[in-house]
């Protein structure tokens, strides 16, 4: 359960984050505090945040891809092609 009581969910199983990233800390309105300490001491990268929003984009495109193959092999009772698809789905995962 979080702070509010609620449950945080995930849309799929595996939660991927580039190398080197971490959970962002949080304050109770959902603001990163990081992220607000380097914008009032005028150190936020703004390019830098944009490309790697982009990239965080591109890779949260390439898993719903991946588990919507996953999805419809499995519906289709197309187990060869479920296995390799978590095979794929394995390889994208962090280690």
């Amino acid at each position: 359960m979080d702070e509010s009581g609620g449950t945080e969910r995930h849309s799929h199983r595996f939660c991927h984050q580039p190398a080197g990233a971490h959970r962002l800390d949080r304050t109770s309105d959902g603001l990163d505090e990081k992220i607000l300490e380097a914008v009032l001491a005028d150190k936020f990268d703004l390019a830098k945040a944009a490309a790697d929003y982009e990239q965080q984009q591109q890779e949260n495109q390439k898993w719903m891809a991946v588990n919507k193959k996953l999805r419809e092999a499995m519906k289709q009772n197309k187990w060869d092609d479920a296995a390799t698809t978590l095979d794929e789905i394995l390889k994208m995962a962090p280690n």
